[in-house]
């Protein structure tokens, strides 16, 4: 990966700021390969471009003006996507403090952006959570918040029984708004573990997949959705 940047809408072609590349998960490898690191040093994992453009293919009849919550978001490429696309108020959870300096100095990127073009972003319309998303989310239920569409991105070697409880706390913790969505980034293969299945069908959640390679998209839609 040698750039990031916004495919699409009113940001279209803005360069973000992220890490160098040897500190970023799998550099092309399969996720099952086992990654070097230091011990107790953390790896970043960009959402791919081709992931990235997928997913927002599927939400573009739905992106604008909805409010958008982005659970480990790295250094931001996909809840800003989704800014750039017109999503009328965007959320954004980290709690890397490493990663969170870049995510905040893209922040910061956009909000000028916006500036120059004399149509600048209210405070409330985009905002960053520097909190674990188990603590972000009760924070947000706290406070009545809901969301039309809640991107999680895990870390690949979260337990199938610890993705399923964070999927529980959104489902089950009102912040999904009736008609919204979950969208759920995995290692394909994800979906047909048996434990996850049981899991979600414990919910009530309908789950619709679509692989793209190692990754793969899951949307979970409550009983009240489509």
């Amino acid at each position: 990966m040698k750039s990031m940047y916004i495919f699409a809408g009113r940001f279209k072609g803005r360069r973000l700021f992220f890490p160098p590349t040897q500190n970023t998960c799998f550099g092309g490898r399969s996720p099952l390969t086992p990654v070097k690191r230091k011990p107790g040093e953390k790896t970043l994992r960009p959402t791919t471009g081709l992931v990235r453009r997928a997913l927002f293919d599927i939400l573009a009849p739905i992106i604008s003006d909805s409010s958008f919550l982005d659970l480990y978001a790295g250094t931001g490429a996909v809840g800003l996507e989704a800014v750039s696309r017109g999503a009328g108020k965007v959320l954004l959870v980290e709690s890397n403090p490493k990663t969170a300096l870049y995510l905040k100095q893209n922040l910061e990127l956009i909000r000028a952006a916006a500036k120059k073009e004399g149509d600048e972003i209210a405070e409330e319309n985009l905002i960053f959570y520097p909190y674990l998303a188990e603590k972000a989310i009760s924070i947000l239920a706290e406070k009545k918040e809901g969301f039309d569409i809640v991107f999680a991105d895990p870390p690949y070697d979260f337990t199938e029984q610890k993705i399923t409880e964070l999927i529980a706390q959104i489902s089950e913790g009102g912040i999904l708004r009736p008609e919204g969505k979950i969208i759920l980034q995995h290692i394909s293969g994800l979906e047909k573990n048996l434990l996850f299945k049981e899991g979600i069908s414990a919910l009530a959640l309908t789950v619709e997949t679509r692989r793209y390679g190692y990754t793969s998209l899951s949307f979970l839609y409550p009983p009240s959705g489509p």
